[in-house]
């Protein structure tokens, strides 16, 4: 089982992934040391990323990023949004914002004023997690962190990342971003497991 430090890692590992490309994303792809988190999450994903290809370039993996998340082809939208809205109809956008927000102020957290992500972007859901994951491994009292973190992955992300991990095996022309879909909709599913039992 891994430690609340371990998972707090990886979620923010995570948000990096789904964020736009950098340069320093490019360089530790290169070097391995960006993706060496998700080793800890066993030999499946170790194999997995051993054989995933890389994109070539910075530029490439640019071009990969805003195809899928960002743009897409054709004035029609990304074909793999990041968002919850596009993903919960049945909710409403108004409805996801409202109780995302509930759920970041009771914490005392506040989008920033420069970020460009909606509350229901998945690295600002991801972070979230980050957040409480990270706040468990340092309170002499991690219960309520813990049930925080259930209750948001099973209200959210839980919900629309399957989903979005089965719109980037259709589109994804790289096997990159569909290993990245795998590990995260195997970590949550994993994340939701550990924390079933908490009281």
């Amino acid at each position: 089982m891994l430690s609340p430090e371990e998972r707090s890692i990886i979620y923010q590992r995570l948000a990096q992934v789904f964020s736009y490309p950098g340069e320093e994303d490019y360089a530790g792809l290169v070097d391995d040391s960006y993706l060496e988190p998700f080793l800890l999450l066993g030999r499946d994903v170790e194999s997995l990323l051993s054989k995933t290809s890389y994109p070539v370039s910075l530029e490439e993996l640019q071009q990969q990023y805003t195809g899928l998340f960002d743009v897409g082809r054709g004035g029609s939208g990304p074909p793999c949004p990041l968002y919850e809205g596009p993903y919960r109809p049945d909710w409403g956008r108004s409805k996801i914002f409202e109780e995302l927000l509930r759920f970041y102020d009771f914490f005392g957290l506040e989008l920033s004023p420069d970020s460009r992500e909606l509350p229901d972007h998945l690295t600002v859901e991801l972070e979230f997690m980050h957040f409480l994951t990270f706040q468990e491994a340092s309170s002499e009292d991690p219960a309520p962190f813990q049930r925080a973190q259930r209750d948001f992955l099973n209200r959210h992300l839980v919900n629309w990342v399957p989903m979005l991990r089965q719109r980037i095996d259709e589109v994804a022309i790289s096997d990159y971003f569909k290993a990245q879909g795998f590990i995260l909709e195997s970590f949550i599913r994993t994340e939701i497991i550990t924390l079933q039992d908490i009281t």
